[in-house]
């Protein structure tokens, strides 16, 4: 056979040869690469609206809510609130100084909101970690009722009548706090803090039976009393801001009453628990 038909024979093998060994690899390593499993990756989801409630102030009655939105990983803004429930009622108001008692269904009623800016030390995800937190309180609470005014010595039921106390706050405050978020979504958060509130105290009075005179009596009554705990110094932390000149009373052909401007001290405390998203 010529030689050169030879060597060409050789070659034209050693080309097939070399191109199917180079397909059989790259259809190997696509079925490696088609076995090998996809790896996804989950990162943690950002869950900036939190909404909690506070347990504690089920033992005064009062039922406590908050939404707080996280618009950074280290500020929020929220706001919580409160209600009293309405079966709360007082069935006995007594004064130790007071020779007779209140009996009566006295109901309770009253809410109270307090906007905040919290500011969280940790930068790491939204709305967790330790906090700072100055806010606003504005509060109102109201009980009345019909009542019998009873002496303590014979038990007798002196004057029948209605009372009604009211009192409304607005003021400012700080508070500390840390809040923790679960991989779930379940919050936990403890808080304590206190600030002060202007507070205007208002209360009046209606007597089955009596007169314009009658309520002009108790209304001096009243001013005398207020004078004697001035006297005595027993209005205790108030005394510094508080004085019968603060009283402004009132007599009426149908009722007496009053209504005093006081700054009073508030506190928040709390162990709330809710949900993230």
């Amino acid at each position: 056979m010529d030689q050169k038909l030879l060597r060409g024979i050789l070659l034209l093998f050693v080309l097939v040869g070399s191109t199917l060994a180079v397909q059989a690899q790259s259809n190997e390593a696509e079925t490696v690469e088609k076995e090998q499993p996809v790896e996804i990756a989950i990162l943690p989801k950002d869950r900036r609206h939190i909404i909690t409630w506070n347990p504690p102030p089920l033992l005064f009655g009062k039922f406590s809510f908050g939404y707080e939105y996280a618009f950074r990983k280290n500020m929020s803004l929220k706001l919580a609130g409160g209600f009293l429930l309405p079966f709360l009622k007082i069935d006995q108001l007594r004064s130790d100084e007071s020779s007779y008692r209140l009996e009566g269904d006295f109901g309770l009623a009253g809410f109270d909101l307090s906007p905040e800016f919290r500011f969280y030390l940790s930068n790491k995800k939204y709305g967790t970690g330790f906090y700072l937190a100055p806010y606003a309180r504005l509060s109102g609470y109201r009980t009345s009722g019909d009542y019998l005014r009873i002496d303590e010595f014979t038990d007798q039921v002196t004057d029948e009548g209605s009372l009604e106390v009211s009192v409304g706050q607005f003021g400012f405050g700080f508070m500390i706090g840390t809040q923790s978020i679960a991989r779930g979504g379940f919050v936990f958060n403890f808080f304590i803090g206190g600030g002060m509130a202007g507070s205007v105290v208002k209360a009046n009075v209606n007597v089955d039976g009596w007169d314009l005179e009658d309520y002009q009596s108790a209304e001096q009554d009243f001013l005398d009393s207020v004078q004697d705990i001035e006297d005595d110094g027993d209005f205790g932390a108030l005394d510094g801001s508080l004085d019968p000149e603060d009283f402004e009373t009132y007599a009426r052909a149908d009722e007496a009453g009053f209504e005093v401007s006081v700054p009073l001290p508030v506190f928040r405390f709390g162990l709330a628990i809710g949900f993230s998203r």
